[in-house]
């Protein structure tokens, strides 16, 4: 038996599972711990709610298949030359660079690729986790003795369970979005392969309808990014895990975005009535050796696996003859090594000196010592990190104009905007209007704003504080308009 745990934005989810059967389903939200006057800090609540999770299916000792909000992922999409395993894992830190804000060093993270033989090219999906929230994560490992098996985002458990199902076994493009009144994601694959996702905090179903057409229109944006990005133009299906009484809301996703939409709920899906998304995601981790998705991912880190206290060290006599056979044939070894290596190093410093006289090099050096090449290749490769840098500002910014259209409030406009340059640092400052024959209402709105400012992911990697300079009113053409600037930095 496997026991499947997942842990979201709200809660924790935990199920049994026997092979494909699941015996048993649960969830634990967060918000029954909050009485507690001992449980005022949120890792240790964290820790509290999954011992709980665990106590309940008494699963303290056994090995746990743990599945994570996306959230707290970074998922980038690469399509490299075709080439061997190790060159894909050597390149990866100088693509990955390009891509995300953070060096290597910075995540825990794992890939995994398919070869396309007919392009001669490897698509490359890579999944990442910062240190600091890894860490999180990891401090309730250690601190309830827990065997992690594995540790992946929640997109692939429910891929998993779709690919058991033969749901997406015939299709090369499909979208999949999971819906719970806490948080939402929609996660794009091509040939097997997550491509990009998105996560989306909680919508109101209270409002008239409003926040599911904002949710359609995020989809709709997110369909005409992957088209553009990717030059992907024909989407197979879009698919869509939601409970029951949810499934109404997305009765007009068809007609809306054009696209085949299935609607799954996982009462139908696993035959079982007490089970929602959540546990659905818990129960798609456990899957893990009894399903034909070969996609997987283990965090580097995640190796770590804390042993249980009954495991006890004990020592090993010493035979004698085996370290006198050893050490007798290491002894033949090396005296093999070093006489036919000796004359491999006569050949290396042959091919090196033809291969010296083959590099493309200035007159001024090219009959230099190594050292001086060296510094040469040195002062080269320092030119081109730092026009990598630049290139990186570039892509960063315009991922930051590409979104501020969207985060325009009612009745504002912008007039002028202005971006410099400092030593390690970008500024912004926005010059703009708002018009809503009402000072208090633009008040209202330019605080909004603001606020959508502030909490969006592109603006969040580049600017740390959001300040507004002046705020005024004016007339403009006879109308009463609020005039306002905002820096950035």
């Amino acid at each position: 038996m496997n026991i499947g745990l997942y842990v979201g934005v709200d809660g924790v989810s935990v199920v049994i599972v026997d092979r494909q059967k699941l015996l048993f389903s649960f969830k634990f939200k967060l918000s029954s711990l909050e009485e507690k006057e001992d449980l005022n800090n949120e890792e240790i609540k964290w820790a509290a709610l999954v011992n709980k999770a665990l106590q309940r299916v008494e699963g303290e000792k056994k090995n746990v298949y743990m599945s994570v909000t996306d959230r707290d992922f970074i998922l980038r999409f690469l399509e490299m030359p075709l080439m061997k395993k190790k060159e894909i894992e050597a390149s990866l830190n100088f693509e990955m660079e390009r891509c995300i804000p953070f060096k290597l060093e910075e995540l825990v993270w794992d890939y995994d690729y398919t070869r396309i033989q007919r392009s001669k090219r490897i698509n490359v999906s890579f999944w990442g986790m910062k240190k600091d929230t890894f860490g999180k994560y990891e401090n309730i490992f250690t601190h309830l003795n827990m065997k992690v098996f594995t540790f992946e985002p929640s997109t692939l458990s429910l891929a998993r369970i779709l690919k058991a199902k033969k749901i997406i076994s015939k299709l090369d493009l499909f979208v999949l979005l999971d819906f719970t009144e806490s948080e939402s994601n929609l996660s794009f694959f091509y040939s097997r392969l997550p491509l990009f996702n998105r996560h989306f905090s909680a919508f109101s179903l209270k409002k008239n309808g409003k926040d599911i057409q904002r949710l359609i229109e995020e989809i709709r944006v997110s369909f005409q990014y992957l088209q553009r990005e990717f030059k992907l133009q024909h989407l197979n299906k879009l698919i869509v895990l939601c409970d029951r009484q949810h499934t109404n809301l997305f009765s007009t996703l068809k007609d809306n975005l054009g696209v085949e939409t299935e609607v799954i709920v996982p009462q139908d899906l696993l035959k079982e009535e007490n089970i929602d998304v959540s546990c659905l995601k818990a129960y798609g981790a456990a899957l893990l050796n009894y399903s034909s998705y070969n996609y997987r991912i283990n965090l580097r880190g995640t190796e770590r696996i804390v042993l249980s206290e009954e495991v006890i060290w004990k020592s090993t006599p010493v035979n004698w003859k085996l370290v006198f056979g050893v050490g007798v044939i290491s002894l033949l070894v090396s005296l093999f090594l070093f006489f036919s290596l000796k004359g491999e190093i006569f050949s290396y410093k042959l091919r090196l000196s033809r291969r010296r006289s083959s590099l493309n090099l200035p007159l001024s050096i090219k009959n230099s010592n190594i050292k001086e090449i060296t510094n040469y290749l040195n002062r080269k490769k320092g030119r081109m990190e730092s026009l990598k840098i630049r290139l990186s500002s570039l892509v960063k910014i315009a991922k930051v104009l590409e979104r501020l259209p969207y985060l325009l409030t009612e009745g504002l406009w912008l007039q002028d905007m202005q971006l410099t340059k400092k030593e390690n640092s970008l500024e912004m400052s926005l010059l703009g209007y708002v018009f809503l024959d009402d000072s208090q209402k633009e008040g209202s709105s330019l605080d909004k704003f603001i606020s959508q400012l502030k909490n969006d992911e592109e603006f969040k990697k580049i600017f740390g504080d959001v300040n507004i300079s002046f705020i005024e009113r004016k007339i403009i053409n006879n109308f009463p308009v609020t005039s306002f600037q905002i820096k950035l930095n």
